[in-house]
């Protein structure tokens, strides 16, 4: 009986941004490989400096040591190592010192066993900036297409070649995910080897599906074979996820394809990457007869062994692609019907939801692998949040009539514990479904829900007509700007006051934590999702656009028929809402829409946030910490802006260097060119702003003087 592979290129790329894998589990990664038959490892983990930013700079002794150990090991296991370089980021193409020096770092390379080296030019500049570069290869990306090819067709004629080697260059072109034609890819093909194989991500960077149409459509563009740079199952972008299922929506129509193989970019968790990876392997050897079902099936029991059945619930509810998918479309699909309006679609759904979270939520003992033991703290993540879905589902049968039990006040809080206990892990395990779901039972048994204003159990809620007001002070307290007073000496509103939290229509729970600690502050806190209610109330606005707002906004009583003594812009709210609170002379703290605030001149986030390096530490926003601070409990998206010259930062994003704590005082000029009315200040919170998953004891602490700055806290 004969048996061969479909794809000559079977392997993966440790391609990934964060931590790189130890060397440890890249031996024992080329052993796994070699078990399932994948044929090629490929060496770039872009946190290697030597790899991309130090790329010139020859290894020191003991990490070519290491690297030597890992040719030896691979060629023990037939995988055929593959060393990337990245010279892109600096490299000036036309001349030769910098080829001489790409050479010679090949060299190094070369003396120690390794046999194929790639050159990458991914993640960097679009256009040349070298006078020289410029003036041999053009400009635009057309130019830097041409200087890629140009140093490929360099390396082989004047590295490779001389040595004998005859296999084809592989490369990664600047230009790496899509289907249409451009002028770097035109150029590119016009200078690059005619056999190198180009690496290529498919339609978009991470994808559901690979067809053949797309493989086609893409190589007539780069005019080479390719090989499929596949970001499955990488994690680098969202590291509180977790991708174990198969890979699937990948191409069996092969024959006559230029589609030359496929190398799987696996997850920053080595061990837990053999599970994804077994099945890539099963994908490769025979396209044709893959079954993703049973291919995942099988990889489990190979990779997990003895764990395998504990894991089995953990794995199922991590096998959710791509990511931007549902977490799990049947336990969504549960939690919609148990909100029906339907008792007899509710009691339905409530009970198949109970049953589908039950293998997920009990207790599993599990060995001391190195598989385990990296799954572990998403194993109790998913344990906890299953039971708090468990326990919302047989609240809502309670409450229905279909079950001998009936609800307590002592139910619902303790269900209100069992999330806020699910709610604390920094692993996702089904949190993006469960937790809205729970936080709607809550609320529909009479809590004020935490996702929206307030949270469970707070004294800031959610008033008629769309607005969220504070239990606090009562309005007659207030004093301060909304009282026609003077501001905070240090520029922070006054106690009594009420300050305006503006989101949108659903704020994030992380949003309304913010106001939580505002509200301890001995604030009225208004959580909102319109400024023009508050601008209209004090007749200051002359915004065409706040016809936009409720009607029954400008003229019902309630606590915000005043001009708050302070705002706080978070990501959920609106951007013209943003620029509305951008004329409110109070103070301001954002961290988001800084160029609508007139706060940056650009504005982003890097998503693998996790320090901040704090250059500030005498300033009142530093909180008292200095240097490099822990600010979220992992890797996460972080908040940057470029400021004006009159902005005073306090801290930097470690990864760049990139502004993400700063502030204007009354007065100074903003980015805009537009003078600041009050105080201003950006901090480096994102999307999900301080929800649980994400408290650090040091970034909470930042935050918190942010909040000292804006509404200093009582004495």
């Amino acid at each position: 009986m004969r048996d061969w592979p479909e794809l000559a290129w079977r392997g993966t790329v440790e391609g990934f941004y964060g931590p790189p894998w130890s060397h440890e589990e890249r031996l024992d990664h080329l052993r796994f490989a070699g078990r399932r038959k994948l044929n090629s490892y490929v060496y770039a983990p872009k946190d290697d400096p030597y790899h991309r930013q130090a790329w010139r700079e020859p290894y020191p002794a003991d990490e070519l040591a290491r690297l030597a150990e890992l040719v030896e090991v691979a060629r023990e296991n037939r995988v055929r190592l593959v060393y990337a370089l990245a010279p892109g980021l600096s490299m000036r193409f036309s001349g030769d010192a910098d080829n001489e020096r790409l050479h010679a770092k090949a060299a190094q390379l070369w003396d120690i066993g390794v046999r194929d080296i790639a050159l990458l030019f991914d993640d960097i500049p679009t256009e040349l900036s070298e006078p020289a570069d410029l003036a041999r290869f053009g400009a635009g990306p057309g130019g830097a297409g041409a200087a890629h090819g140009s140093v490929c067709a360099r390396f082989v004629t004047e590295f490779l070649a001389p040595r004998g080697h005859d296999r084809p260059l592989l490369m990664v072109p600047t230009d790496y995910a899509g289907l249409e034609t451009s002028a770097y890819r035109e150029q590119l093909a016009a200078t690059l080897p005619a056999d190198a194989l180009v690496w290529w991500t498919g339609h978009d960077i991470v994808v559901g599906e690979v067809t053949r149409e797309h493989v086609d459509r893409a190589a007539a563009t780069y005019g080479r074979r390719l090989l499929l740079w596949d970001n499955f199952p990488v994690n680098d972008f969202d590291r509180a996820r977790l991708f174990l299922g198969p890979l699937q929506g990948r191409t069996t129509s092969l024959d006559g394809s230029a589609l030359a193989g496929i190398s799987a970019n696996p997850m920053i968790e080595a061990a837990a990457s053999q599970v994804p990876l077994a099945t890539v392997a099963d994908y490769a050897w025979n396209p044709g007869a893959y079954d993703p079902a049973s291919a995942a099936e099988r990889a489990l029991a190979a990779v997990a062994g003895p764990d395998a059945a504990a894991l089995a619930p953990l794995v199922e509810a991590c096998s959710s692609w791509p990511p931007g998918d549902p977490q799990s479309a049947r336990v969504l699909a549960l939690t919609e019907a148990t909100l029906s309006d339907d008792p007899a679609v509710a009691a339905h759904g409530a009970r198949a939801l109970h049953d589908e979270l039950a293998p997920l939520a009990g207790a599993r003992e599990l060995t001391d692998s190195p598989l385990a033991t990296q799954l572990r703290p998403w194993a109790v993540a998913g344990s906890h949040m299953a039971q708090a879905g468990r326990a919302a589902a047989a609240l809502v049968l309670a409450g229905l009539g279909n079950s001998d039990a009936t609800v307590s006040t002592d139910d619902v809080r303790d269900l209100e514990a069992a999330l806020r206990r699910a709610e604390q892990h920094y692993p996702n395990v089904l949190r993006d479904l469960l937790s809205p779901f729970v936080r709607e039972v809550l609320r529909r048994r009479g809590y004020v829900d935490v996702a929206r204003p307030g949270g469970v159990g707070s004294d800031v809620a959610r008033s008629e007509g769309g607005r969220a007001v504070s239990r606090g002070p009562e309005p007659a307290q207030t004093t301060g700007a909304a009282a026609g007073g003077t501001s905070h000496p240090a520029g922070g509103a006054r106690h009594g006051t009420r300050v305006l939290v503006l989101t949108g229509p659903e704020p994030h729970p992380g949003e309304v934590a913010v106001a939580e600690l505002l509200r301890k502050r001995g604030v009225g806190v208004v959580v909102d999702d319109v400024v023009a209610r508050t601008e209209r109330a004090a007749g200051t606005s002359d915004d065409p656009r706040r016809a936009a707002a409720p009607d029954d906004a400008a003229t019902g009583p309630g606590p915000i028929a005043t001009q708050p003594a302070a705002v706080v812009v978070t990501r959920s709210a609106a951007p013209d809402q943003a620029r509305a609170a951008a004329r409110l002379s109070v103070p301001l703290l954002a961290w988001a829409h800084l160029v609508d605030l007139g706060l940056a001149g650009s504005s982003g986030v890097e998503l693998r946030g996790e320090h901040a390096d704090v250059i500030a530490p005498g300033h009142p926003l530093a909180g008292g910490a200095q240097g490099r601070v822990r600010l979220f409990p992992g890797p996460t998206r972080m908040t940057w802006g470029e400021p004006g010259p009159a902005a005073l930062v306090v801290a930097r994003t470690i990864e760049e260097g990139r502004p993400t704590i700063f502030t204007y005082r009354a007065g100074d000029a903003l980015a805009d060119g537009s003078t600041a009315p009050a105080d201003r200040t950006a901090v480096f919170l994102a999307r999900e702003a301080l929800a649980p998953w994400l408290r650090a004891p040091s970034g909470t602490a930042l935050v918190e003087a942010a909040l000292d700055e804006l509404v200093p806290a009582r004495t």
